[in-house]
């Protein structure tokens, strides 16, 4: 079993897309929701989540997208979880002012000018528990360890 963690933006957030991305999620996989906290990131935070992006000069659009407002830190628990959803979040570019996006991120997006690519969502479990621990430490921890003794 998968966990996986979903990073809704503070544009998503306000919008109040949480709901239909993660039912469009669940149609294709069963998931559970195990797992919510709002969370205000830091430029620190974003660089942990985007590694080999922070010298790209794209990033500091990902910052001002992420940290924004509140975020929603979302843990879900499926079976080949990340490989699905990664299947079909789809991509998101930006290209001389233009979106080009395709899966939930089109379904999904602001407008066809705006950076804003919605939500970041880990590709494995020990990424989510990276992640988890670095922005909630025993809190996670607890629930994870919860999970695992059901």
């Amino acid at each position: 079993m998968d966990r996986m963690a979903i990073i809704f933006t503070p544009f998503s957030t306000k919008k109040n897309l949480i709901r239909p991305i993660l039912s469009d999620i669940n149609e294709i996989t069963p998931i559970s929701t195990c797992f919510i906290r709002l969370v205000e990131l830091k430029e620190k935070d974003i660089c942990a989540l985007y590694p080999s992006l922070v010298k790209n000069p794209i990033f500091q659009r990902i910052v001002a997208c992420l940290s924004a407002g509140t975020s929603l830190f979302v843990l879900l628990t499926g079976e080949n979880l990340c490989l699905t959803t990664k299947n079909i979040k789809g991509k998101f570019r930006h290209e001389n002012g233009v979106v080009k996006a395709s899966g939930l991120r089109l379904k999904y997006q602001k407008d066809r000018e705006s950076f804003e690519f919605l939500f970041h969502t880990t590709d494995s479990s020990k990424e989510t528990d990276d992640i988890g621990i670095r922005l909630f430490g025993q809190d996670y921890l607890r629930t994870v360890k919860n999970l695992e003794l059901v």
